[in-house]
């Protein structure tokens, strides 16, 4: 590069291709926010050309409250820049309230816990019941030989 009459600028470029990166992450997320409108930055299509794949940039699940964990569409055009699907598709119609199964598999497991909690209980309980019964029996052979040896 010095031979060319360019001084070493390898560090600005460094800082250069990083504020790219960060500007064309920002402008992704804000592409993907529902109800905002489409921003590109400079150099735009090659960016996303290179890191459309990139997990960090284009995530290959999302968790959301609402929906869930879904996984990311795969890019089928080069228009979609962003990648993902509609908010649209993936909330209800309708914002009542189901009953989900994760609150009845909650409760049969609850049932399960305290079932299996008694019947431990049982078996403590038995248990200790044997070994008093046994102290019992061995407090008596031993009051036995004392009366026999007076």
């Amino acid at each position: 590069m010095e031979e060319l009459g360019f001084a070493d600028k390898r560090n600005d470029c460094e800082i250069k291709l990083k504020n790219m990166k960060r500007t064309y992450i920002s402008t992704v997320d804000h592409n993907n926010t529902s109800g905002n409108d489409r921003k590109t930055c400079a150099y735009f299509d090659e960016m996303n050309k290179l890191f459309q794949k990139d997990v960090r940039i284009q995530p290959v699940a999302v968790c959301s409250s609402r929906a869930g964990t879904k996984k990311t569409a795969e890019c089928t055009s080069e228009k979609d820049a962003t990648c993902s699907e509609s908010e649209n598709d993936t909330l209800p119609s309708k914002r009542r309230r189901k009953k989900t199964k994760a609150s009845d598999d909650l409760v049969s497991l609850f049932k399960d816990f305290t079932k299996t909690r008694e019947e431990r209980e049982r078996e403590r309980i038995q248990e200790l019941k044997d070994m008093h019964t046994e102290k019992m029996t061995m407090m008596g052979r031993c009051l036995q030989v004392f009366e026999k040896s007076f």
